[in-house]
């Protein structure tokens, strides 16, 4: 022994009791070396009481010959040991057995104790052997089996009773003084196994479970407890019986004690999911009737999808397929692990067709759009179509259902019970040559196929019993005449071996079916086109990779690659965006450039004041490229500071005043600012610590810039914009002039936004729209107006500045133009002067409120731009007709003027119409660089994809064909790259691109860009989170918010505090848009088989009040009453308590921004957006404002939450 009285032991097993016989041993002092097992409650529970933990794919004989112990536990371990680890323990290897031995050995003993009439049962500790369940006896009990035990309930006796057991043995076991006298004090008895019983693995009910009416009552009542396992995996089967040419699945069955009226099998009643038949002896009710999938089944179906009526007969298996039955279903036993880890990681192979349906369609037969191809002997058929497949739809791994001639023999008759599609898992190297796929062909056919009760028997699976269809299936046959739909999926492939008169092979056929419901018969046409240029190059170019053969004529590849992005414009080559407000003001100076509140500028004072500050930032040095920090808040020095800086040279940064003093410091050292400007109240607030030079306007001199030797060109610099980045810090965007010039160009000469307007300022400088939004108006001689940040937040306000103001023209991300209609249906004002609203930074939805407001606005047009921080507005697409007409996600259009939009998949290959690709964006409209990340840069701006188009254009030139100069790599160097976006998007047949979503982690909320990783990479900086996911839901419609997932933080009835803690760790690290609106704290995440975080299973966040950790407490004072009020209000909730998190209700920065619009409101108290997400409750910001009032009007005005005299407290 280790030391006397203790041990040291290996634990071997699954599910709850290896781990409650675990804390046994830990209890009473001894030491586990070793915990294996498949389970990940084991692996968090081994983590949480410091255990080595183990799987058993672990060498684990390595682990016991490094770290001996004296003995090995095996509990509920359904794996067979091999003798070396047996033999390893230096004492003994001992196994717990769920049943009494020798009479019950095996597996699933306690199911066929009651099957087989028992009324005792027991369980049994042993020594192990080579041979299962066959060693000495060390501990054994008893206990008798009740009427109404069923399995579950007859394991949780055989647990019981085990760990009573458990702990006499440890007791033995301690009390051992020696390793010579270990084994004669441990009482042993030697097993007769003349007695023995064994229960094999595969071993499974007669018939599979069927329900034999002949039999007694109280034998199918057995069998129906049997095999009821509860909420637990069910690894016998589910009780069952005939209906018609089907088989339900029997819940539960209870034995009437009335004698039988009816012969057996007949139906005595009908109830709604329940039904009373005749058994020989009694009559029994089965009830919780589904389908054998586990699928319920509507409450009428019994009688209106089944006809079913009292006195009709039940259909009764034939012994002949009775037997059948039971001799497949064994054989197939000992492959449902294998079925239900690929059922459980199912990839169906998804066609774009199946997302519409065709218009016009009234029934009629599948594969009216089906067609016939001729097949080379090359490659197999199968192969040949699975490789199609894949280079279509550019995934090289997916399931298709699949059958062949020995599997509908096998099945035959059975086709109830067993399913007659497998799922075929494809795998194919997109860099190598087309594969045979014979050896995966060979191995699936190994495993036959699975019971179609299998589903609804674990519970990882029947949770959603409709995914295990596939869509698209592919069958061997003899005759493509006999091809039929496989059920539930819209395309299916026939593949036939075609033989000459004399019977030899003359090649292979096929035959395609495709649902027209899905498929149109111009798609079946596009299909087939493609199928056979694919074939075509298969045998042309046997060696070529597979993600290189062509599936595009020569017409589609001229479409999509030249025809739709000829978009040459012969702008001026030498114009930057502030000469072309410098023309402007040449033509018109007296006009009005900007106003805010009651200032405003002409064209010609905006142009002074510019030029004056412009001289001022060169005597610091400011030339090209040179970056110059603007720190401002929304005002007339914003404008003059951005076109000062344009006209010295330099290169604006942005810098938010609203941001965290972090992330300011971050984007100035990154840029490496050399000059800063900023108002001086803001300056001493925000930037004391930065060592800069910095100009205030007020020291700005009345001088002339000076004639300087630099040019500015159209590859300087004009901006840095810093967006989110995947690593947790942000990355600088570097846009030269000539992007910007180009947009504003095209704003002038080729746009519908070329006429002058009123336009508003409502972007943050920060955000690339407000370069558009200004330019875009100066160039065209219009007005920009600039309005105070309260309003910018408050949409009943901001619709209230439009109307005011005359606004024109407005540039409005979604969510803020949805929130602006929803405010327009209340009010009793409307901005009639727009003619036009741009929205862009995120997809396009046309609302009801959106919808409404056009409708009202019959003279306003709205046009959906789209275009990432690297490359400014790049597509843009106008709205037209009735707003009732207008599409619920609209596209994002066409090109502009010298941009070049490709639709490409992995390989950089174009994608044919209608199928998704990474959008990638050539021409004029791109950034620079990622500013000081090589790396980055040379991943997204990519060389090789700009090569690639070159390559395309130079082969419509070698076929003769005339294509624009803007094509050719030749014009300028940037035409050598494509910027890769990781925007997913599709061509519609007339050339508009659908936007469809993100390849990566990257979302956009409320306009702005965030990359999950980074809140991720926040969070995980706080010592006490462990991991975090952040994921962007939108659990109610049009409510798009931030969840963050944490793991490895015990909150218990501290959430509200703990949540506190963490937002305030993120505000002084993040934007407020970037801070999640809710947390959930989780055990651990839920992962996916190849043991990733498996993000569609993360659970809602709970915002209901049952989903509040703190009671619900009413209002103390008026304060907090009126704030509750409102707070309802805002968030649409029955009632709020005083102590409720606003966030944990639903809430998110947008309806933060409402929320302190109210409070301004109705305390008249300016209130920071901050303090609520400090202080996010209503006893908090009711402090908060009784203490700002109390030092605005003095002691006698306010009073504290708990109604005493305010004497201080903290602003």
């Amino acid at each position: 022994m280790s030391s006397v009285g203790k041990f040291t032991c290996a634990i071997f097993g699954e599910t709850t009791l290896p781990i409650q016989c675990a804390e046994i041993l830990l209890e009473q002092g001894h030491t586990i070396k070793a915990l294996v097992s498949p389970d990940a409650d084991a692996a968090r529970w081994a983590k949480e009481r410091g255990l080595p933990f183990f799987t058993p794919d672990d060498n684990i004989l390595t682990v016991l010959q490094r770290q001996p112990v004296d003995y090995l536990f095996s509990i509920v371990n359904h794996r067979i040991l091999p003798l070396p680890i047996l033999n390893a323990p230096r004492q003994l290897a001992i196994n717990y057995h769920d049943g009494p031995l020798p009479r019950y050995a095996g597996l699933h003993v306690t199911s066929w104790a009651i099957l087989n009439g028992e009324t005792r049962h027991g369980v049994t500790w042993h020594i192990m052997t080579e041979q299962a369940d066959a060693g000495d006896i060390l501990k054994q009990g008893f206990f008798d089996i009740s009427p109404a035990d069923t399995a579950l309930t007859l394991n949780a006796k055989s647990y019981d009773t085990a760990l009573r057991l458990f702990r006499e043995l440890i007791d033995d076991l301690s009390h051992s003084t020696g390793p010579g006298q270990a084994r004669a004090e441990i009482t042993r008895t030697p097993q007769d196994l003349s007695q023995r019983s064994y229960f094999p693995r595969r071993q499974r009910p007669p018939a599979a479970g069927v329900i034999d009416w002949s039999r007694s009552a109280l034998d199918i009542d057995a069998l129906a407890r049997a095999l009821t396992f509860g909420a637990y995996p069910n690894p016998l089967g589910l009780p069952k019986f005939l209906l018609g040419d089907e088989t339900l699945a029997v819940g539960s069955l209870e034995v009437l004690d009335a004698p039988a009226s009816a012969l057996p099998g007949v139906i005595v009643a009908i109830a709604p999911n329940a039904l009373t038949v005749a058994a020989a002896d009694r009559n029994a009710i089965l009830r919780r009737i589904t389908a054998l999938d586990g699928q319920s089944l509507p409450s009428n179906a019994l009688t209106s999808r089944y006809n079913l009526r009292p006195g009709d007969l039940l259909p009764a298996l034939s012994p002949d397929l009775a037997h059948r039955l039971t001799q497949i279903n064994a054989q197939l036993a000992p492959r449902e692990s294998f079925w239900r880890k690929r059922l459980l990681d199912l990839q169906p192979l998804v066609l774009p067709f199946s997302e519409k349906q065709v218009s016009g369609w009234a029934g009629g037969q599948v594969g009216r759009c089906d067609f016939f191809a001729h097949l080379p002997t090359c490659l197999p058929a199968h192969s040949l179509i699975a490789a199609f497949l894949a280079r279509l739809n550019d995934q090289y791994t997916f399931d298709l259902a699949f059958t062949y001639p020995e599997l509908r023999q096998t099945v035959a008759g059975l086709e109830a019970f067993f399913a007659p599609y497998i799922p075929w898992r494809i795998t194919l190297d997109p860099l190598a040559p087309l594969d045979s796929l014979q050896e995966e062909i060979a191995a699936l056919k190994k495993r036959h196929t699975y019971p179609l009760d299998l589903i609804a028997r674990y519970p990882e699976l029947r949770s959603d019993p409709a995914r295990f269809t596939l869509p698209v299936a592919v069958e061997l046959l003899e005759d493509l005449e006999s091809l039929r739909s496989a059920p539930g999926a819209y395309l299916t492939v026939g593949i036939a071996q075609a033989c000459t008169e004399s019977g030899r092979s003359d090649g292979q056929s096929c035959r395609w079916l495709l649902d027209p419901r899905v498929f149109s018969p111009d798609d079946a046409a596009q299909l087939k086109q493609r199928f056979e240029i694919f074939l075509d190059a298969a045998i042309r170019q046997p060696d070529a990779p597979l993600s290189q053969l062509p599936i595009l004529t020569p017409a589609e590849e001229r479409q999509l690659l030249l025809d739709w992005n000829d978009t040459q414009r012969d702008y001026p080559a030498d114009i930057l965006v502030h000469h072309l407000f410098e023309a402007q003001t040449a033509r018109a100076p007296e006009a009005i450039a900007v106003t805010f509140e009651d200032q405003s500028l002409t064209y010609a004072e905006l142009n002074r004041r510019a030029g004056q500050l412009a001289r001022q930032l060169q005597s610091l040095g400011v030339e090209p490229d040179i970056p110059v920090g603007i720190c401002l808040e929304r005002s007339i020095e914003m404008a003059v500071a951005v076109l000062g800086v344009l006209k010295a040279g330099g290169v604006c940064v942005p810098l938010d005043p609203g941001y965290p003093e972090e992330r300011l410091a971050f984007m100035r050292e990154d840029a490496g600012i050399n000059a800063l400007l900023t108002q001086q109240e803001n300056y001493e607030l925000r930037v004391t610590n930065y060592e800069l030079r910095t100009t205030n306007y007020d020291s700005v001199k009345a001088e002339k810039i000076r004639h300087s030797s630099f040019v500015i060109r159209h590859s300087s610099l004009v901006y840095i914009l810093y967006t989110s980045g995947s690593t947790g810090r942000p990355k600088g965007v570097a846009m030269p002039h000539r992007s910007l010039a180009n947009l504003i160009q095209w704003h002038l000469q080729d746009s519908p936004l070329s006429r002058p307007a009123r336009t508003l300022q409502f972007a943050s400088l920060s955000f690339d729209v407000a370069f558009q939004e200004m330019f875009s108006t100066w160039a065209a001689g219009g007005t920009l107006v600039l309005l105070p940040e309260e309003t910018r937040r408050d949409s009943m306000a901001l619709l209230r500045f439009l109307a005011e103001r005359r606004i024109e023209r407005l540039f409005l991300p979604f969510v803020a133009l949805n929130q602006l209609a929803e405010a327009a249906r209340s009010a009793d004002v409307l901005p009639a002067n727009l003619r036009d609203i741009v929205t862009a930074g995120e997809q396009l939805q046309i609302t009801p409120a959106i919808v409404e407001l056009f409708n009202r606005l019959p003279n306003c047009a709205l046009h959906n731009h789209y275009g990432p921080t690297e490359s400014h507005v790049v597509t843009v697409h106008t709205l037209t007709g009735p707003a009732d007409t207008w599409p619920a996600l609209p596209p994002i259009g066409r090109p502009i003027a010298n941009t070049q939009i490709y639709l490409l998949d992995r390989f950089l290959q174009p994608v044919p119409i209608g199928f998704p690709g990474e959008l990638h964006i050539g021409g004029f409209s791109l950034a620079r660089e990622y500013l000081n990340r090589p790396e980055l840069t040379a991943e997204r701006f990519s060389k090789w994809a700009g090569e690639q188009v070159s390559r395309w254009a130079g082969e419509q030139v070698g076929r003769g064909e005339k294509i624009s100069p803007t094509h050719l790599p030749t014009r300028s160097p940037a035409h050598l790259h494509l910027y890769k976006t990781g925007d997913i998007a599709r061509y519609r047949p007339d050339g508009s691109i659908e936007f469809l979503g993100r390849v990566d982690n990257q979302v956009k909320i409320r306009g702005f860009r965030v990359e999950l990783g980074e809140i991720e990479a926040a969070l995980a900086r706080h010592p006490a989170v462990s991991e975090a996911v952040v994921a962007l839901r939108e659990d109610r419609p049009g409510d798009k918010r931030l969840v963050a997932y944490i793991v490895g933080l015990a909150v218990s009835g501290q959430r509200s505090a703990v949540i506190s803690v963490l937002r305030e760790f993120l505000v002084a690290r993040l934007p407020d848009y970037m801070i999640p609106a809710a947390f959930v704290f989780l055990d651990a995440f839920p992962l996916t088989a190849s043991n990733k975080v498996d993000r569609r299973a993360l659970p809602a966040p709970d915002s209901s009040r049952a989903g509040l950790s703190q009671e619900f407490a009413t209002p103390r004072t008026p304060t907090e009453a009126n704030l509750a009020e409102i707070w309802a209000a805002v968030l649409g909730v029955e009632q709020v308590g005083i102590h409720d998190d606003f966030f944990e209700l639903g809430g998110h920065s947008l309806l933060a921004t409402q929320l302190i619009s109210r409070l301004r409101d109705a305390f008249q108290v300016e209130l920071p957006l901050r303090r609520l997400f400090s202080a996010p409750t209503v006893a908090g910001l009711a402090e908060y404002i009784e203490t700002v009032r109390w030092a605005a009007y003095g002691r006698t005005e306010a009073t504290s939450s708990n109604g005493e005299l305010r004497e201080e407290g903290e602003l």
